[in-house]
């Protein structure tokens, strides 16, 4: 027979509450630091063209867009957290933690990237590493790979394409 807890079920209701309301807060500053990292970054971006074009057409703004639609909801996911106890205990880190800290320097790589590589490349190499770090672990490693490889470059190749060649958008 499980052993039960002597605290009441309210009490640990509570504690799991704030101990998620706690992360949430800490989510929320750290989106809100990138996101308002993001945003000076996106402003800094060079404009191109002449009259309304030169904002429409500027390679930030939709960086920007974005940016500033994180800044209003972190805000709102700190605004609700407010009260909660700030607890910055690491507790055991699950599949999810893992893969969401994969994703966050993969994305954080690809955008360092972006300063000595050209978009193309940065990108191919961004999705390969998408792709190869989450594939399923049924099929065999080459053919991990060459799937990675030929689905990075159509999808990098087409997106060069349809914003550079196509929109005119430039591109990094």
């Amino acid at each position: 027979m499980p052993s039960r807890s002597k605290q009441p079920v309210s009490e640990t209701k509570s504690a799991v509450s704030d101990h998620a309301r706690s992360r949430d807060k800490v989510a929320g500053v750290v989106v809100l630091v990138a996101s308002t990292a993001t945003l000076i970054a996106s402003y800094l971006m060079p404009l191109v063209g002449e009259g309304l074009d030169k904002f429409l057409a500027a390679p930030g703004l939709t960086p920007a867009l974005l940016s500033i639609f994180l800044i209003l909801l972190s805000l709102v996911l700190i605004a609700r957290n407010w009260s909660a106890p700030l607890t910055l205990g690491v507790g055991a880190i699950g599949e999810t933690q893992k893969r969401m800290m994969i994703a966050f320097a993969i994305i954080v790589f690809y955008i360092a990237s972006l300063y000595v590589l050209p978009y193309l490349v940065s990108t191919f190499f961004m999705m390969f590493a998408f792709q190869f770090v989450f594939a399923s672990r049924e099929r065999s490693v080459m053919y991990v790979i060459l799937w990675c490889g030929v689905y990075s470059a159509a999808i990098s190749g087409a997106l060069y394409y349809v914003f550079g060649e196509v929109f005119y958008i430039p591109l990094p």
